[in-house]
């Protein structure tokens, strides 16, 4: 049995159409207890985004689980906090229409995020902050617009394609998280052993 904390679809696995990577998901989440010391998927920052008052945060309010699911398997994420804090930042990055600078999205953050929903330790921020920065630069489309329904049977790779998430790009990142976070496992299972950091 494959355990909520376990779950994870690298990002090598370029051929598994979204919907079979969603029903993997969707099976190791109903083995979950009611309650218990692993997070709960409703309690996901972008869910708590979403389910947010504040009109600042109105661009999240698309997205559903199954939206979150999706991203989280585009990026080759699983479900460790690190994982969930990589996919908020990097969800809120791509959404570049709602800021003019990258400082005014850390402003956004400081004063949205954090204080209200969780404490980041300091490995946390810098994964949260580099999401965003990456998402920022990057080719992505607003990933809070796009519509998964569409391309259940297409393969992931397909579909990063489609919203311009660059593997490459992500490649790169996750070699030099990997690197300054050695003790953590979610940052530690982003690429396969053999694969160096990448010299810039």
């Amino acid at each position: 049995m494959t355990s909520y904390i376990n779950w994870h679809i690298p990002l090598t696995s370029n051929d598994i159409p979204l919907q079979a990577a969603l029903v993997s998901l969707s099976s190791v989440r109903s083995e979950l207890p009611g309650t218990g010391a692993i997070e709960q998927p409703d309690i996901s920052l972008i869910s708590k985004l979403a389910k947010t008052s504040q009109s600042e945060l109105e661009l999240f309010k698309h997205i559903d689980r199954q939206q979150q699911d999706a991203i989280h398997i585009l990026l080759g994420r699983g479900l460790h906090t690190m994982d969930d804090i990589f996919v908020t930042g990097f969800t809120l990055g791509s959404i570049k229409k709602m800021v003019k600078t990258e400082q005014s999205v850390y402003a956004f953050v400081a004063k949205y995020l954090v204080p209200d929903i969780c404490d980041f330790n300091e490995q946390e921020m810098q994964v949260f902050k580099d999401a965003i920065r990456l998402s920022f630069i990057s080719n992505c489309s607003p990933l809070d617009q796009f519509d998964f329904n569409d391309w259940l049977d297409q393969p992931v790779a397909t579909i990063r394609d489609a919203v311009g998430i660059e593997e490459e790009l992500l490649c790169a990142y996750y070699a030099i998280e990997k690197l300054r976070n050695p003790y953590n496992p979610a940052s530690q299972r982003l690429l396969p052993q053999e694969q160096q950091v990448v010299a810039f």
